[in-house]
Order: C-alpha cells, then structure tokens, then sequence
C-alpha cells in the first residue's frame, strides 16, 4: 500500500506546493479546499489525487459525502493543515 495523506489548503500556495511534491513522490494525496476548481488544477490529472472540496472551519460542509471519500483511501497518515483555520477538537473518521 502507498503511503497517503491528507492536505486541507490543497488549492494555493504552500498548501498546493507540498500536495504536488507529495503526488510526484507517488504518495496518494487527499486535496481538500474550498474551492473545486483550484484543487482540480492542483492534481494536474495524477491518479493517486483525491479532489475533496469543502470549507473544514464549516461542520456543515464536512459532510458525510467527504468523511466517506476519506476513508476510501483506506489509511490516512498525517493531515497537513494550510488553511486559514479549523475546528479544534473535530476529526475526519
């Protein structure tokens, strides 16, 4: 199995740069973001990228449509947060 991980911030900056870097090492990436579009353009097409759109400060749109695709990918190692915020206390399980 390869090794997974699960981005929040995925679409821009710092968030899209480590995603990337991960993706071109073969890992298998969670891309979460509020926005589709700029996550869509983070995975560039690379068939270990999960597009996970959702705004994860809203408990609302953490919804189970999301937790489900997350535990498709079966083991999630660590979570790297570069997003502006988050619920402390409030996991993805």
């Amino acid at each position: 199995m390869s090794n997974t991980i699960l981005i929040t911030g995925a679409g821009s900056g710092i968030g899209r740069a480590s995603a990337q870097a991960f993706l071109a090492a073969g890992w298998r990436v969670g891309l979460i973001g509020r926005r589709a579009d700029p996550l869509t353009e983070t995975a560039g097409g690379n068939p270990g990228a999960l597009v996970l759109p959702c705004d994860v400060t809203n408990p609302a749109q953490v919804d189970a449509d999301t937790v489900s695709e997350c535990q498709g990918l079966k083991m999630i190692l660590p979570l790297h947060r570069f997003c502006s915020g988050f619920i402390e206390g409030q996991s993805l399980h």
